[in-house]
């Protein structure tokens, strides 16, 4: 107990010998108290060695000529000191202050320093300061409540917005457990979301720039708990290194994912001009070239009890039956047509846009000669000769009425159609009608015009959108309730979310 008093007292005396130079105006009592491998860190503001801190407390001195530190309570316990302070000063130079000029703005403000001492000297200190307050009396922010802070407030609110429309704002759900969230410039980046216990892991990381959204949209699920990537170039692995929780991948791509991304074998004289200019520079955007930021993924061992190598399957199960290659189909691509601008462009060139296994260079080549793999999608089909594709039907109800006519509806209404039709049947449309009554009109004239397919009146068949809503118009009051009728029992039974007047 004595000996530990004695160390308390022993840190509280040096703690204090080292802030009464400070008080004094000493810029270089680092230099003097800390000890030679001590760290000291003003959070957000400095850290380095004692030589950096003199250097720091010089800084301020040079911006705050009256620089006037008060040590209002030190509580001391073994070897740490917990020390708060009162610092009062004028921004009057001629120094600056973290790159900012003089304001001539009067600062007073508080802090708290964490102190540790070994072997009769500081080894480590750490401060922290109300920045915010900083920035606000110093000119630098405006002041809290101003009218400038909320036009600030809304311009940043404004970039908040704009940043999440294009690097995503947050996770869509796509299946029982996986969510997506699409983002990036200049196309879309999939980073998909899939559960994993109470929280979600996340298979690829998009670019650099979707960190926010991607972290915010983990959080709102449970929280992250690895990263799995597919690969390991820039638009797959941008997120990794920032997120805090492991990263696997396969073994073939480690070097990749530690390294320049695959860069080392990019050729970029191959893709068509400009992109063959373009596409560097792109890769630039997605993830700056630092190797600081590169992740550190996780390779499992072939004999782990959990496997997390991608691409292979577990030994317990039998090997998956070899895909044959229809004609028509590309196998294994790695970007379609959808995403590549080089791939679309290859039905021009009888060629596939280039893929990254073997197996599929040698339908590549196959395909060059002729052998006609290329041919995906309707145009390859046409071209093959085998036709356009039967187009789909909707398909329809017949309804017959008492006196023998006949109505046939379609059993499809699709999305857009189902938006139009609220907007057509909600009652504050009736401010720009005469009455309610002609909302409703003109929403079961929406409705009739998109789901009558044939209408037979007296034998007398009516096909056509506008031939049928001609038709409608001029039925008498008993045909047109009737209509109704049907309508309302086709939604009931085919869509029970419209509802029809």
């Amino acid at each position: 107990m004595a000996a530990t008093e004695d160390r308390t007292a022993d840190t509280a005396r040096i703690v204090r010998d080292y802030f009464a130079e400070i008080e004094q105006g000493a810029t270089d009592a680092a230099l003097r108290h800390y000890a030679p491998s001590a760290t000291g860190t003003i959070q957000g503001m400095v850290s380095g060695d004692r030589h950096v801190i003199a250097e720091y407390f010089a800084m301020l001195h040079g911006a705050f000529p009256d620089f006037a530190m008060t040590v209002e309570d030190v509580v001391a316990q073994d070897d740490r000191a917990a020390v708060r302070w009162r610092l009062r000063a004028t921004f009057a130079g001629p120094g600056q202050f973290n790159g900012f000029e003089p304001t001539g703005a009067p600062l007073d403000i508080t802090g708290v320093d964490i102190v540790r001492v070994a072997d009769g000297r500081i080894a480590e200190l750490e401060a922290w300061v109300d920045g915010m307050t900083v920035a606000r009396q110093l000119g630098l922010l405006p002041p809290a409540g101003s009218k400038q802070e909320t036009r600030m407030a809304k311009a940043l609110n404004l970039k908040t917005r704009m940043a999440q429309r294009v690097n995503g704002g947050g996770a869509e759900q796509i299946a029982e457990g996986v969510w997506v969230v699409r983002g990036g410039v200049p196309r879309n980046m999939n980073v998909y979301l899939v559960r994993d216990g109470d929280g979600v892991l996340l298979f690829d990381g998009g670019i650099k720039a979707m960190v926010n959204s991607v972290g915010a949209a983990a959080a709102s699920l449970g929280g992250l708990t690895r990263i799995v990537l597919g690969h390991a170039h820039e638009d797959h692995r941008g997120v990794a290194p920032y997120l805090g929780v492991p990263v696997y991948c396969h073994a073939d791509d480690k070097a990749d994912a530690e390294g320049d991304g695959g860069r080392h074998y990019f050729d970029f004289s191959l893709l068509d001009r400009p992109a063959r200019w373009t596409m560097p520079k792109m890769l630039d955007h997605w993830e700056p070239r630092s190797g600081a930021d590169r992740p550190v993924p996780r390779v499992r061992p072939a004999g782990a009890g959990q496997r997390r190598l991608l691409h292979a399957r577990p030994a317990d199960r039998p090997p998956r039956p070899r895909a044959r290659a229809a004609r028509g189909v590309q196998l294994r691509h790695r970007a379609g047509p959808g995403v590549d601008p080089q791939a679309r462009g290859a039905r021009a060139r009888r060629r596939v846009g280039r893929p990254r296994r073997a197996a599929d260079r040698r339908r590549a080549r196959a395909a060059r000669a002729g052998g006609g793999d290329d041919l995906v999608g309707k145009r390859g089909r046409r071209r093959a000769g085998g036709g356009p594709e039967p187009k789909l039907e909707a398909p329809t109800t017949d309804y017959t009425s008492p006196g023998g006519d006949v109505l046939t509806l379609r059993g499809a209404l699709s999305p857009k159609t189902r938006a139009e039709y609220a907007r057509a049947a909600d009652p504050s449309q009736a401010r720009a009608a005469a009455s309610q009554e002609d909302v409703w009109a003109r929403a079961l004239e929406f409705l009739f015009e998109r789901l009558v397919a044939r209408w037979v009146v007296n034998g007398v068949p009516t096909e056509g959108s506008k031939q049928l809503l001609a038709r409608f118009r001029v039925a008498t009051p008993d045909e047109r309730r009737w209509v109704r009728d049907v309508l309302r029992e086709h939604c009931a039974e085919w869509f029970p979310d419209v509802k029809v007047p």
